[in-house]
Parts: structure tokens; sequence; C-alpha cells
């Protein structure tokens, strides 16, 4: 429809109508900054530094992507082996806990972010566990 206004106000009025830049994308927050340093961390089944994938572990819908804030590391193998069986059963055989490993990620990001912009650490942690708070509330 936008394509018919437009043509027909440079028609009618010899108008040129800016063009309607696209909205931007929605969905949760995919965090590339941070997937890029989870992608630098061992392996959290087999500590393997070699290969690793930011694998997304978020509460959507299986083969939707959730924020990247719930990634965790994992070597390419891991991760085929993730979608092949299902997070349940993968957190079972390798006694794991996603929401553990995403909170010590996130953490450990947080600490090193508020290092890198002159922020007081213990602040950091504080709001950490404040948020988580209020989520278990």
């Amino acid at each position: 429809m936008q394509n018919l206004h437009s043509w027909l106000m440079y028609q009618v009025h010899g108008v040129r109508l800016p063009r309607q830049r696209r909205q931007r994308r929605r969905g949760p927050d995919q965090a590339e900054d941070y997937r890029d340093w989870v992608r630098q961390q061992p392996s959290a089944v087999s500590e393997s530094t070699r290969a690793i994938e930011a694998c997304h572990t978020g509460p959507h819908g299986f083969w939707q992507k959730s924020s990247g804030y719930t990634c965790i590391p994992l070597t390419h193998e891991e991760h085929m082996e993730l979608h092949r069986i299902g997070p349940r059963k993968f957190q079972e055989k390798y006694r794991i806990d996603f929401e553990v490993i995403i909170e010590g990620l996130f953490t450990e990001w947080s600490e090193i972010q508020a290092r890198r912009s002159g922020q007081d650490v213990a602040a950091v942690e504080r709001k950490t566990s404040e948020a988580g708070a209020l989520d278990a509330a």
C-alpha cells in the first residue's frame, strides 16, 4: 500500500516521499559481544577449548532463539547432541544445570564489564543477586 501512496503523491503532487526505514528486528536481545566472549570459554561439559559454540539454552521453545544471555559454551559435537536428545536429557546425562552455568557466566561477564568501565564490582554482584531474588519471588 505504501508504494501506491508514494506513486500517487509523485504523480499528483510531484512530491517524492522519503523511504520508510525498516523496523528493527523484534525479539530477545542477541547480545553479540557476550556471545563472542562465551565462545572463548571452555566447554561447560568437556572443558575443551576447541571449536566452541555459544549454544542458546533459554526458556523459549526448542529450535527458537532465546536471549543471547542464555548461551553456554559447548563444542560443536555437544551442541548437536543437545539438539538430538533435548535439553532435559542432556542435562541429566552430563549432570549439569543450564541455569547455574548461565548465572555463573553472566556474573563473570558483568564483573569484567564493570572493571572495564571502572565501576565497583561489588555493586554488580549485588545487582545480580537482587535480580535473582526478584525472579524467585
